[in-house]
């Protein structure tokens, strides 16, 4: 039951007497000694009021054998050292929201555990949340210190309050204060004076707000949280210029001349193909409806693995569905030199964080992440299969037809099927270089082969980058022979990023955005172009047990396409080609770089070289850890390293947390208005603070005609809308109505009052 329905229970009918009243409120004897309003013993009193333990100095009191009885005391006092003693429910509620502020703002990490026993921070994490709410409830006393301090000066100084704010302050911790009828009262009082009616409902939602808010916000930030932080990383360079590392055409330079064979090079564009062929094409010979084949292969850098994303797309036949849905097969891989190069700082990094500063604390994480933003290749393929019958292709001398896919405009993740696709036919005469080689390869009981080419007409009209057609030809004369013509557009993605990490050593990951709004989609992208010249060097003549060979056959015959016992579905036959093709392509593209090293020599003395590693505030990147020699900048691609950590920290990063951080803010000011207000003043209280005291002022109040009929309850607005005063009658204390006194003498400071 609230505390006005006791009041109305209390004095409707007048069912409680004079004496039965005295009885009630233990009203003391006449002869009962009452202390100064500025001694030793009255500041204690309103000390222990202030803090909530009055219960508990009763109990000590009753265990020592000690009774007291009621005295008269001041309502209302004008003593700055009261004020002072009164205020110091704000101290520790303030003092703990300021430190957790400061906590959050200046940001401090504390590690991959919470400080204390190991293994226990599901329970470090649970005394948190008790002292939150231990926290919280401190707030809320200190809110309603505030707010009842203006209430109290209104109802007993001022011109009166409505009815339904003599309980506002014991309800503001209630959002639904602001819906209910009390607080309609207050709005719909005729008030004299509408700045105060301002200023009083302004000062209800204000507190109500801020009471359901602090106890969410001092939660969020008392607790550190379990993240991903900045903690380091440098600015590094390698020497190469971003054209050389980052080309828009590959062409058969003099640096790749002898990658026409395979002498296991790595730096070749061929370079481990072995790992795809051994890796990857068995998978792609038990291809089933309803599978996928792995997404992420590993190939070799010189200091670190390489994570090669890629994906297939769905085949022409409806009924042999895969688990991913894409309208291209397509790949992705970082470049050698980036990948090796995010290893090597992070290995430094590890060294740096356990021999640098150690009040950072880096050492100790769950996991640490090195990063670096840098564009990544990506390929796009798309096949169209034919199948000629060999003795018509052999009778017929002038011409065959070719159709390569034009490359639309299909969203990755789109099931397109071949019937969804323009073809770009075009004619084959016998005196065409192209021709003659298609008619070379076709000879009867050859290996598989590719034919690549980049006619500038036939790569603009199906909007790629480079074209080739795979060849299968015809074991017998009656058998056909079969062609995948294919698109392959090859794109840059600027905002790629290379991540290698401490719990896996020696593995870079390539991580990009969402590809279905570029790339072939969208132009956003700086496509690459690729010679034919420069595409040869990726199926080079190899040897096996002294038998000729190519990558290219190796992998067909893994997959089950050419030479194998066993073969899968014929309707993923054009699949499987594209993805041969485009990890073959997009292996070569990321090999482009593998000899480029970084430049610049790292600081010294070492401790300086650890400083700039680490981060130089609490949360934060890193520095310059590199000298490199100015006149070596322009042919040098200067790039950035960002070194994370996770574990547990305090920081104000995220909008949450900022809201969070503004509300305490927010209360620490309204506390220490009110505190300094009241000691400035001397303005201040002990009084009506809680439902017991209000119901024992109403018992002891004269009857009003205004509380008729609420006996039961109250139904109507109007009763709130009453003014009320709380006003003394020979220095007893009532709550008065127009019609019970209004207007009678008013309280005055430090005197007691019964």
């Amino acid at each position: 039951m609230t505390s006005y329905r006791l009041i109305e229970r209390a004095r409707s009918g007048s069912m409680i007497n004079t004496h039965a009243e005295e009885f009630l409120l233990g009203s003391p004897p006449t002869t009962t000694k009452t202390r100064p309003y500025n001694s030793a013993g009255s500041k204690f009193q309103t000390l222990v009021k202030a803090l909530r333990l009055t219960a508990l100095v009763s109990l000590i009191t009753r265990l020592c054998g000690h009774r007291t009885k009621e005295a008269p005391k001041v309502a209302m006092y004008k003593h700055r050292g009261q004020a002072f003693f009164r205020s110091a429910i704000h101290v520790i509620p303030v003092g703990a929201a300021i430190a957790i502020i400061f906590l959050n703002i200046h940001q401090f990490y504390i590690g991959g555990e919470l400080t204390g026993a190991s293994g226990q921070d599901t329970q470090k994490l649970a005394g948190l949340n008790f002292a939150a709410k231990l926290h919280e409830l401190l707030m809320l006393a200190s809110i309603t210190a505030g707010l009842f301090a203006y209430i109290r000066q209104e109802i007993t100084f001022g011109d009166g309050l409505p009815f339904g704010a003599l309980f506002a302050g014991l309800e503001f911790d209630n959002i639904s204060l602001l819906w209910s009828q009390e607080f309609l009262g207050i709005l719909y009082c005729n008030w004299d004076r509408k700045q105060k009616k301002g200023t009083l409902v302004g000062l209800l939602v204000f507190c109500t707000l801020l009471g359901v808010s602090v106890g969410p916000s001092t939660n969020l930030l008392m607790k550190p949280r379990l993240s991903d932080w900045p903690s380091g990383g440098t600015i590094f360079y390698l020497n190469s210029t971003k054209n050389q590392l980052y080309p828009l055409l590959f062409d058969n330079s003099t640096l790749i001349a002898h990658c026409s064979q395979d002498t296991g090079d790595l730096s070749c564009p061929h370079g481990g193909w072995e790992i795809i062929e051994k890796s990857y094409c068995p998978f792609l010979r038990t291809l089933a409806p309803g599978g996928t084949v792995p997404v992420s292969l590993l190939v070799d850098g010189r200091y670190a693995q390489r994570d090669m994303f890629n994906v297939i797309r769905l085949p022409n036949d409806e009924t042999l569905p895969l688990l991913l849905t894409n309208a291209y097969t397509m790949a992705s891989v970082p470049l050698a030199a980036l990948s090796d190069s995010v290893e090597r700082i992070g290995w430094r990094y590890n060294t740096a964080a356990q021999l640098g500063p150690s009040h950072k604390r880096f050492w100790s994480r769950n996991e640490a992440k090195y990063t670096v933003r840098s564009p990544q290749p990506a390929v796009f393929t798309r096949c169209q299969q034919e199948t000629w019958n060999h003795t018509l292709i052999v009778a017929d001398s002038e011409y065959m037809k070719l159709s390569s896919p034009m490359l639309q405009s299909f969203k990755l993740k789109t099931a397109a099927s071949i019937s969804a696709i323009t073809s770009a036919s075009f004619m084959l005469h016998n005196n065409d270089t192209l021709a003659q080689v298609v008619r070379s390869a076709l000879t009867l009981g050859n290996p598989p082969s590719l034919i690549w080419y980049d006619d500038l007409e036939s790569l603009n009209s199906t909007n790629s980058t480079l074209q080739v057609v795979a060849v299968f030809p015809a074991n017998s004369s009656n058998a056909v022979d079969t062609t995948y013509t294919c698109s392959i557009d090859s794109i840059w993605i600027l905002d790629a990023s290379i991540q290698a990490s401490r719990e896996v050593y020696k593995i870079a990951h390539g991580h990009t955005v969402s590809l279905g709004d570029k790339g072939t989609i969208n132009t956003d992208y700086p496509r690459i172009f690729m010679t034919a010249d420069w595409a040869s060097n990726l199926n080079p003549e190899t040897s096996t047990g002294g038998n000729s060979s190519t990558p290219f056959i190796r992998m067909a015959s893994t997959a089950g396409l050419y030479n194998s016992s066993s073969s899968p579905d014929p309707g993923f036959n054009e699949v499987i080609v594209e993805s041969i093709i485009t990890l073959m392509v997009v292996n070569g593209l990321g090999r482009a770089s593998y000899n480029i090293d970084m430049a610049g020599m790292e600081k010294e003395p070492e401790s300086q070289f650890f400083k700039e590693l680490v981060s130089k505030t609490a949360l934060g990147w890193g520095g310059h850890a590199y000298d490199i020699d100015p006149g070596q900048l322009s042919n040098v691609t200067t790039l950035v390293a960002q070194v994370t950590v996770n574990g547990y920290a305090y920081s104000h990063k995220g909008l949450v947390q900022c809201v969070a951080i503004a509300v305490l803010g927010v209360y620490c000011l309204f506390a220490l208005t009110h505190f300094f207000y009241s000691g400035l003043t001397g303005w201040t209280s002990n009084s009506w603070d809680s439902a017991p005291e209000v119901v024992a002022l109403a018992m002891s109040s004269q009857p009003s005609k205004k509380l008729e009929n609420t006996g039961a309850g109250i139904q109507t607005v109007e009763l709130y809308e009453e003014k009320v005063q709380i006003k003394a009658r020979d220095d007893h204390l009532e709550i008065v109505f127009q019609d019970t006194g209004f207007g009678s003498e008013t309280i005055e400071a430090n005197k007691p009052c019964r």
